[in-house]
């Protein structure tokens, strides 16, 4: 008995607040499809949703000139979660509309997907590929559980900060399909930079890593010191570095690192916040230790069990450099550094004082 292989997908939609990548799927797609000579004809491409009626003639109808046609619609509001139906006689006359005087055309103010759009998701002619892009998509819809059953849905949004183990796989997939790896201590690196971060775009980690793919030529491994060099523009950079240096109590690198991120212009209350949110952990942390607390209850503390375990214990070996009384104070300087902020004053004597003193 023969496997049977599986069919290759004819309806995609990808979706997310990241909009590059969702494009960039997209075109991977069409470019599997056919190539720049076949798109003339035969790759059709709207900006929005059509009538059902005109969406069901662009696929079933047969390529010109060719053995396979593309229909792409991109800013899909198809997936959206259903409205309210709070104005639903101001909505009767809309739901009249027809298309071209003969074909009713109706809203949908529940989960009633039009039957017409489902049954041609189940039954795709098979010369073409219907691909859907949009913002945002409701698991829940009728059309997004066919396309995940029929065909390929995929999802396009920012990773969260705790979110560390997925983007350690997301990162080693990448980095499979342009045959590297990274050493531990470079993703260890990366990972402890990201954690800075309110949200980790996949497009900045996507372009990250090709540039880190390109430093390091025909070398398998990125290590630590390429991962550097290539992410030394990045500003986050210039911030995890120097709470980096100010962990291992390294005043001058410390001091280099805040005067890049003042060079570089950025917003000083973003720094400001950044070495507190840092010096306020260190500080949870060395109460527990004074107290002979366990690493239970730290990592309770931290956040642990709904954050990231793996910069918790970062956070827990870091705070044992520094005493209760100067992370105390270092809190009040910053206090007065954001004070100066938002008086139009100077924050940088605060915060070199504050790196000073904790390096001492």
């Amino acid at each position: 008995m023969t496997v049977k292989e599986k069919k290759t997908p004819q309806v995609y939609l990808f979706y997310g607040e990241e909009s590059f990548l969702v494009s960039k799927m997209a075109a991977t797609v069409v470019d599997r499809l056919m190539g720049p000579e076949e798109r003339v004809m035969n790759l059709i491409s709207l900006e929005a949703d059509p009538v059902i009626g005109e969406l069901l003639h662009l696929v079933e109808s047969a390529p010109f000139f060719g053995a396979h046609k593309v229909v792409l619609i991109r800013s899909s509001k198809l997936f959206q979660a259903p409205r309210r139906k709070a104005a639903e006689n101001d909505e009767a006359d809309d739901d009249e509309k027809t298309e071209n005087g003969s074909e009713t055309e109706t809203k949908e103010t529940g989960d009633s997907a039009d039957p017409r759009l489902l049954q041609l998701i189940t039954n795709m002619p098979d010369y073409s590929t219907l691909i859907f892009t949009a913002m945002k998509a409701d698991k829940r819809r009728k059309i997004y559980k066919l396309i995940a059953e029929k065909g390929q849905v995929q999802e396009f949004n920012p990773f969260r900060p705790h979110e560390d183990r997925e983007v350690k796989l997301w990162l080693e997939d990448l980095l499979t399909a342009q045959g590297k790896k990274m050493s531990r201590d470079a993703m260890d690196h990366l990972l402890a930079i990201l954690s800075t971060m309110s949200q980790i775009p996949r497009g900045f980690l996507t372009a990250e890593i090709d540039k880190a793919v390109l430093f390091a030529g025909n070398n398998p491994i990125i290590n630590k010191s390429m991962l550097e060099a290539v992410m030394a523009a990045v500003p986050e950079i210039s911030a995890f570095a120097m709470t980096d240096a100010l962990a291992r109590r390294n005043v001058a690198q410390a001091l280099g690192r805040l005067e890049e991120l003042f060079v570089g212009k950025e917003p000083p209350l973003k720094t400001v916040g950044l070495l507190a949110y840092n010096v306020r952990r260190w500080w949870q942390v060395r109460q527990i230790i004074d107290r002979q607390g366990t690493e239970a209850e730290m990592m309770t503390v931290l956040g642990a069990k709904t954050g990231s375990p793996f910069m918790a214990r970062r956070t827990i070996s870091q705070s044992r450099a520094f005493s209760n009384p100067a992370l105390k104070q270092a809190l009040l300087s910053l206090a007065e550094a954001n004070v100066a902020i938002r008086s139009g004053g100077d924050p940088r004597p605060f915060l070199e004082r504050v790196i000073i003193e904790l390096c001492q």
